[in-house]
């Protein structure tokens, strides 16, 4: 490598690659250098195409593989470590003691800073477990989804934003992501932001996951839509409970959300298109805008996925856990289905109706619910 690194993303599958990718793009002027530590399939990927970033903004960047095919490794050593100043840590949330043991084990300068974005509050005393060294290391909130192809062409699919903690130790890092094509956020109340954020987790993950859809196409169904207000309404509930605030991540206002998310299937549909073209999407090619989702891949390979962990955050503020009866069925039913690889090609593990019975049993007064839905929301709003 021609160049010492000042950045390493560790764990470069969609949202790694597509952050480093950014300050990729404004390196030069900012004189910072990024390393990618990824898996072989992204290697390969960008080694034959380069990397390639899109957004709904029309944001359509691409680095050439001669220009980045050195900047992606599959293992980190001791001698391109001298001066980072940034590690991005972008794996699995379950994985995290692990990944502090293997990054504890190597010899960073001492004034490296070491970002989480994983959204979770529980992220940070995860990786502790097996960090045990003295470097800062900070949460952030990742908004928006990212999918990718076998040409390394990455599509970030909203225009959400990432979220970074307002400490003094990422002024640098901050600087240059304002200058890149990734909405950045300097957040003064990042527990508030995770804590939102946390509640869209625990449905999106398993709806996803169970029911074989994107985030796009189980929004154009009914009964997933309830599950999603219903996750939200609990949440919502325990928050205002606890006396804690939610915030508005660019998904919509969490005073309307719930009741928005029911509301008869045509009006729905209508609020989409509406939103839409207010945030200013553009139709992009070459890649598909909307993937399954992490806990979909690791369910489809067998693997055990982060439901644990996230629906925990929430279960473990409840004053009891029987107020979130609907985050239990998801959490219970998603690792029905743990260390199950399926065939391909894939199939739902259940309908949406199906789920939907899960969830509630005994049918739901909509009335009723989305009137609780509302008040909940407008008291922690």
């Amino acid at each position: 490598m021609s160049q010492q690194p000042t950045v390493v993303v560790f764990g470069s599958g969609a949202i790694g690659s597509y952050v480093g990718g950014c300050l990729l793009a404004v390196a030069p002027a900012i004189e910072s250098r990024v390393l990618f530590v990824a898996r072989p399939r992204l290697l390969d990927a960008v080694g034959q195409s380069g990397l390639t970033l899109k957004d709904t903004q029309g944001t359509d960047l691409h680095f050439p593989a001669a220009t980045v095919r050195e900047l992606f490794v599959s293992q980190l050593t001791a001698p391109v470590l001298t001066q980072v100043r940034y590690v991005l840590v972008a794996t699995k949330l379950n994985s995290n003691r692990t990944v502090g043991l293997e990054l504890a084990a190597l010899p960073w300068p001492p004034h490296t800073v070491f970002i989480l974005l994983q959204n979770s509050l529980r992220a940070v005393p995860l990786f502790r477990e097996g960090f045990s060294l003295a470097y800062p290391v900070l949460p952030a909130m990742v908004a928006f989804g990212v999918n990718w192809n076998e040409h390394a062409v990455f599509f970030k699919s909203n225009v959400t934003a990432l979220h970074l903690p307002a400490d003094p130790l990422l002024a640098h890092l901050a600087a240059a992501l304002h200058t890149s094509p990734l909405p950045t956020v300097v957040d003064v109340d990042l527990d508030r932001t995770l804590r939102t954020k946390l509640l869209f987790n625990i449905a999106n993950g398993p709806l996803c996951a169970l029911c074989n859809v994107t985030v796009d196409e189980y929004l154009a169904c009914p009964e997933l839509r309830e599950v999603l207000a219903g996750v939200l309404w609990e949440g919502l509930t325990v928050y205002r409970a606890l006396d804690l605030p939610v915030t508005d991540i660019g998904y919509g206002n969490m005073v309307l959300l719930p009741f928005l998310l029911t509301m008869p299937a045509p009006l729905f549909a209508l609020f989409l298109i509406l939103r839409s073209r207010l945030k200013g999407r553009r139709p992009v090619t070459g890649v598909a805008t909307q993937g399954y989702g992490s806990m979909w891949e690791d369910m489809r390979q067998g693997k055990v996925t982060e439901i644990v962990h996230i629906t925990e955050s929430l279960l473990e503020l409840a004053p009891q856990r029987s107020q979130c009866p609907i985050t239990t069925v998801l959490r219970d039913t998603v690792l029905q289905f743990h260390g199950k690889p399926q065939a391909k090609p894939f199939q739902a593990l259940l309908t949406p109706k199906q789920l939907h019975r899960k969830v509630f049993p005994q049918g739901l007064p909509w009335v009723l619910y989305t009137t609780k839905s509302l008040l909940a929301a407008v008291a922690v709003g």
